[in-house]
This record gives C-alpha cells, sequence and structure tokens, in this order.
C-alpha cells in the first residue's frame, strides 16, 4: 500500500469517527456535486416533517395486498404472459420503499426533495416490463401523429 493511498484511508476514517462521535452525516445535495453535513436529527425531521406535510401517514394498500393484486392480475393473463415469465415479474418478497431527502442548498429553509427507492416495491418488474416492451409502440404512435 502507497503511503498517499494510507493517508486517504486514515482520514476518510477519522472524517467517519467526528461525524459518528457528533451525530452528524454527510447528505447529497439537490443540485450538482455538493454535499452537506447536517445533524442526523435536523435530517430526520425535514423527513418527517414532509411525511406529515403531504399527508403520507396513511397508505390506500398494503405491500401484501399489492402483491396479491400483481399476482392474480398475472394469472389473469394467460396468453399475453407466458407461466415462465409470471415468476419472474413478481417480485417474491417485497419489502417497502427506501426514501432519502436530497436537501436543496439554494432555498431558504433548506427544505428536501425526495427521491425513493421503488426496486423492492411489488409491482417494480413487471412496471419494468411493460415500459420496455411497450416502449416501441409510443415511439410509432408519436411519430404518426406529427
Amino acid at each position: 500500500m502507497r503511503v498517499s493511498e494510507y493517508l486517504f484511508r486514515r482520514r476518510i476514517t477519522c472524517i467517519k469517527n467526528k461525524l459518528k462521535l457528533n451525530s452528524m452525516q454527510i447528505v447529497k445535495a439537490n443540485k450538482g456535486s455538493s454535499v452537506i453535513k447536517t445533524f442526523q436529527n435536523n435530517y430526520n425531521d425535514k423527513i418527517a416533517n414532509f411525511f406529515c406535510m403531504n399527508q403520507f401517514d396513511t397508505l390506500l394498500t398494503t405491500l401484501r395486498t399489492a402483491s396479491k393484486n400483481l399476482r392474480s392480475f398475472l394469472c389473469s393473463c394467460k396468453t399475453q404472459i407466458s407461466n415462465e415469465w409470471k415468476t419472474k415479474l413478481m417480485n417474491l418478497i417485497p419489502n417497502p420503499s427506501n426514501i432519502r431527502g436530497l436537501i436543496k442548498i439554494h432555498k431558504l429553509e433548506l427544505p428536501i426533495r425526495p427521491t425513493v427507492n421503488m426496486w423492492h416495491a411489488p409491482a417494480y418488474k413487471f412496471s419494468t416490463f411493460f415500459t420496455k416492451s411497450t416502449c416501441p409502440v409510443h415511439l410509432i404512435l408519436r411519430r404518426l401523429h406529427f
């Protein structure tokens, strides 16, 4: 290991320890490649306020009912989708989506812009399959309208 690489790793470890000691974290900013250090409590409060202000406290469907609805829909498609693809298009173990907040540094009160990771959602695989399979049709229809 080179000396410069050793010093770099040591600095990173030192920064991580200082952040943990002060209960801070590094968060990506909304615009550009900037990062911000912020207290974990402030960041969590911003996420909680975003949920409250936008009424996300009530869920319309749970993961299990969404999975059951998707499974029944795929089973009803007997000729359009083969049985082999039906199992590939469902997340067998769906999990809640992850949400992160990118801090808007160009605004006064530093609000957040939420980004949601839908990778583990029940219909993620099906929606990507549907989008990829119908994409050429949409392109053809756009060309016909113009």
